[in-house]
């Protein structure tokens, strides 16, 4: 099936969509993955549900995990959650 529309979207799309697998399957237990997404408080919401259509859920929850916790550390000091939290829930 030829792929309609632009094709710099089309790569952009395939090459994201790789990303995310590779992020899955090869980069989820490098600690400094796990820094980058505590950092980042996850994905953006685009790219969160992509992240979702991976059907790694093992892979999705540790690396969400590491996001949770420093939620929770974050409310555990009285700070309230970020916009970027808010956007995940």
């Amino acid at each position: 099936m030829k792929n309609l529309g632009c094709p710099v979207c089309n790569l952009l799309v395939r090459n994201t969509q790789q990303m995310l697998k590779i992020t899955l399957y090869e980069y989820v237990t490098e600690p400094e993955t796990h820094q980058i997404f505590r950092a980042s408080r996850g994905l953006c919401n685009v790219h969160g549900w992509q992240l979702t259509e991976q059907s790694n859920v093992m892979s999705i929850a540790v690396l969400y995990k590491a996001v949770l916790d420093e939620v929770l550390k974050d409310v555990a000091k009285g700070q309230s959650p970020t916009n970027r939290v808010r956007q995940l829930f």
